[in-house]
């Protein structure tokens, strides 16, 4: 059966993993495509894409990796593009306040303490090649609607270990923190600041470098991590809310401590600002926070029209998610891509959020 399309394309040819041949639906009602086809090739592995990029076998790769801009740019033929970016990367805090164990990373006071020793001007040098911006919202620099007054959170690790020493979490033996034996409903034996963070292997940049980054300035104030490979988006994912992870008996989210990954932002902040919602438990939600006065704040948002009305909102939802440190932000990556010179026409600032960066190209 011929396939139902909408847009300036219809499929001739697909492979899940492999390359999709696009040819022009003469039937689009819009404009049409420079382009006689638009070949889409999934690569597995960068270094592939990128020779083949050099060879002239590709004509626009959509996201350059961060280590190749450099050899990239210095390509016969080749342009690179730059533009504001959507996508942020972060530290993920499990902020279920029911999760059974470990419960001092609920403290924002400790999440904070540690992310003071996270040297993010590094990471931008090192894992994003001097592409990246340091940012604080959850939303991201992509939205008009930032907040602009929260932290900036400062490298200083000094005063880190300082709160930390004030808040009874001392040295042991080998440099790693104890934590104090607690009494309670929510009850915990002593134990060392020793936790597991999950990493995906589906992201656009070198997460194992970035561990590293975050490893080492945890370890300046006195906390082991282990990375644990959480597999593909998917595969993490279903680590980070357990198996049978169910909002309405409040299961879920009660094994992972600590994740590094990251979220593409939108320029309305409304779906950033749901991903911590109740109602995202066991779908968008990788924090697990359950705070019925911000779920509020958020149905509210969502129905105010006025637009400096909702922006104090949103404002104010950020600050929350801020001061609870659902996240450590670490950067706001920057869009790179390259293509041929023998084609013009490539609208990088336009990302994924329309398709004329596939209609609009044109040969020089």
């Amino acid at each position: 059966m011929p396939i139902v399309t909408a847009g300036a394309y219809t499929v001739k040819q697909y492979e899940k993993k492999g390359t999709t041949v696009f040819i022009p639906d003469k039937n689009f009602w819009g404009p049409p495509s420079h382009a006689d086809a638009v070949a889409l090739t999934y690569y597995t592995n960068a270094d592939s894409m990128i020779a083949d990029l050099k060879q002239g076998d590709l004509d626009w790769v959509d996201q350059v990796p961060f280590e190749a801009i450099k050899p990239v740019s210095q390509t016969p033929g080749v342009k690179l593009d730059e533009a504001a970016g959507a996508e942020t990367t972060n530290i993920t805090w499990n902020s279920n306040p029911r999760k059974p164990k470990n419960r001092e990373l609920l403290d924002p006071r400790v999440k904070r303490a540690l992310s003071m020793c996270v040297n993010r001007q590094e990471i931008i040098n090192v894992v994003f090649q001097g592409h990246a911006t340091t940012v604080e919202s959850i939303v991201g620099h992509i939205s008009p609607m930032e907040n602009p007054h929260l932290g900036p959170l400062k490298y200083d690790c000094k005063q880190g270990n300082a709160i930390l020493d004030k808040l009874g979490y001392k040295r042991g033996p080998n440099g790693v923190r104890i934590v104090p034996a607690t009494t309670g409903k929510d009850a915990q034996k002593a134990h060392p600041m020793a936790y597991n963070v999950l990493t995906p292997t589906s992201t656009d940049f070198n997460v194992n470098r970035e561990f590293q980054i975050v490893q080492e300035g945890f370890k300046a104030a006195g906390v082991k991590l282990t990375q644990q490979v959480g597999g593909d988006s998917t595969a993490t994912y279903a680590l980070e809310t357990d198996s049978k992870c169910d909002p309405t008996k409040n299961i879920g989210y009660s094994h992972f401590d600590i994740a590094l990954w990251d979220w593409v932002g939108y320029v309305d902040p409304d779906f950033q600002l749901s991903v911590v919602t109740k109602g995202q438990w066991c779908s968008w939600s990788d924090t697990g926070w359950d705070n019925p006065a911000y779920d509020k704040l958020y149905e509210l948002q969502g129905t105010t029209v006025n637009p400096v009305k909702r922006r104090k909102i949103v404002w104010k939802m950020q600050q929350m998610v801020y001061d609870n440190v659902l996240y450590t932000q670490l950067v706001n990556e920057q869009a790179v891509d390259a293509h041929s010179t023998k084609w013009t026409g490539f609208r990088i600032q336009l990302g994924g959020y329309s398709k004329q960066y596939y209609t609009s190209p044109h040969k020089v």
